[in-house]
């Protein structure tokens, strides 16, 4: 399967979206002057030299205080969003991201813009072909049920215009035995300034690490075409902080601006956070990066900063309307 990128990376304030385009690139190591743009990768407050935060996750385990259960919880319930496109045209609409089960385990959430293709709005298709893949080991592979309009929701039909509610709730065909799924922060009191995120990814570019990697063949259109390609054997993981927060509204999604990096295929990455009773929940779903004139400079944002030195990664809040929406089509699917 050819490299499949996720070609959404575009600055933004929280009422105007800057669409900029992302090449894709190998996973092979890069050292800081040899790193080919655009990407996003934010020099961190207080940092002078980039180095980079993302690592694999059982590297980065102890660093993150996640404990052996957590790191396995996290393999079982977070993966691949892949949308192969249609074979006959190439793929030429596909998509690669991340997800994460949600609820029961029957439903994952993640990015609408890897079902709906940002710059013509047109799904897709065939969105039945679309799997999620978790990172355990081994993999579990599961197709996406687009079935009826019961067993998916789109947050917005425009994902580049409307990007603050860049989101989907999918169920997939059948549900992944032992998955136990975070549960979402409820918990809207706002985010403040140097706040601790955890970012998990399935794949991101431009890695100066190698990871350990499988193959895997899936089968489209009731076995007309077969693809395959290699996927990450775990997933990718980052400490980052927040920079801003902005409540939701009745027009949009709560907003996380952090100093996490995120790359083509990052878009999806789950962010996570660690709650007072030492929990882990899911509060957000990483969408955009900032601009790409903006690589190594240090965080900035707000009216006076602008646009070419807009230096973040946003995210979209997994807020409780979200929640409310996986409990109705548990029970609309029963």
């Amino acid at each position: 399967m050819k490299d499949v990128t996720d070609r959404k990376n575009r600055g933004a304030s929280f009422f105007v979206a800057l669409a900029v385009l992302l090449a894709s690139s190998s996973s092979a190591s890069f050292c800081r002057t040899e790193l080919r743009h655009p990407v996003n990768l934010i020099l961190q407050d207080g940092q002078t030299v980039w180095k980079d935060p993302r690592g694999p996750l059982s590297r980065k385990a102890q660093e993150l205080g996640l404990s052996p259960e957590e790191v396995q919880r996290i393999r079982k319930n977070v993966g691949y969003v892949i949308c192969p496109g249609n074979p006959a045209d190439g793929g030429a609409l596909a998509s690669e991201g991340a997800g994460m089960l949600v609820g029961n385990g029957h439903q994952i959430v993640t990015d609408a813009h890897l079902f709906i293709d940002t710059y013509t709005n047109k799904r897709r298709e065939p969105l039945e072909d679309c799997r999620f893949i978790n990172l355990a080991d081994p993999s579990a592979i599961v197709r996406l049920d687009f079935s009826s309009e019961k067993t998916y929701k789109f947050y917005t039909l425009f994902p580049e215009a409307v990007w603050y509610n860049d989101r989907a709730i999918v169920r997939l065909t059948h549900r992944i035995l032992g998955a136990d799924p975070f549960p979402l922060d409820l918990d809207e009191t706002p985010l403040k300034r140097g706040d601790r995120l955890i970012m998990i990814s399935a794949d991101q570019n431009q890695l100066t690490f190698s990871m350990p990697r499988h193959h895997i063949l899936f089968y489209m259109q009731d076995h007309k075409f077969s693809d395959e390609m290699d996927v990450n054997s775990e997933p990718i993981a980052q400490a980052c902080t927040v920079m801003a927060y902005y409540a939701r509204t009745a027009r949009a999604s709560s907003v996380i601006y952090s100093d996490c990096n995120g790359t083509a295929k990052a878009s999806g990455s789950i962010v996570l956070i660690r709650k007072p009773n030492g929990n882990l929940a899911a509060k957000a779903l990483h969408t955009q990066g900032g601009k790409l004139v903006a690589d190594y400079k240090p965080f900035k944002v707000g009216s006076g900063v602008g646009p070419d030195n807009l230096s973040f990664a946003l995210s979209i809040g997994l807020d409780a309307n979200v929640y409310d929406d996986i409990m109705a089509m548990e029970r609309a699917n029963e």
